[in-house]
């Protein structure tokens, strides 16, 4: 095997690499299993993965909105879960902890007058523009993308091997 020989299928294998990389990333982000969060709305109340929405009533009043209606969270140490399956737990007058399939959050209403949380927020689709989010990603999508980025650069590859001179 000579040194270009070499030195192509090293560059083929790392494109590869790279692709399948690539490829796994976009998964593992689009997975959104780290937060309970979607995103926000277009007032600025926090969407839950599942639907439901928390929203400030006022300065230290947090309010759970699902389809059964408003939720107004009791005591300190009291909790419910809604109709969607958000487990609210009160862990203060003005904040609740959330959670969503294992995922959960503290959610408190100071005076700005809109949820807010340390928790990750993704930038779902109404802040990031039309087609700006990455919800729904379908991962045979992804891997057959990776999968025509991996046989271009193949081909490529191959193209430029096949157009050298012969040495004699």
């Amino acid at each position: 095997m000579s040194i270009g020989t070499r030195a192509g299928a090293a560059a083929a294998v790392a494109c590869g690499v790279l692709a399948t990389l690539t490829a796994g990333a976009g998964i593992a982000y689009a997975d959104g299993a780290a937060t309970p969060f979607k995103g926000r709305t277009e007032g600025g109340s926090l969407e839950l993965v599942n639907g439901d929405v928390v929203a400030c009533a006022g300065v230290g009043e947090v309010r759970v909105v699902d389809a059964q209606g408003e939720h107004v969270p009791g005591a300190p140490g009291t909790s419910f879960t809604t109709s969607a399956g958000t487990k609210v737990l009160t862990k203060s007058a003005d904040t609740v902890e959330v959670t969503v399939g294992g995922a959960s959050a503290a959610v408190t209403c100071g005076p700005e007058l809109f949820p807010t949380t340390t928790a990750f927020v993704p930038k779902g689709p109404s802040l990031a523009g039309g087609g700006g989010g990455i919800l729904g990603v379908d991962p045979v999508e992804t891997a057959a993308g990776g999968a025509l980025l991996a046989a271009g650069l193949v081909g490529g590859t191959v193209l430029l091997r096949r157009r050298r001179p012969a040495r004699a």
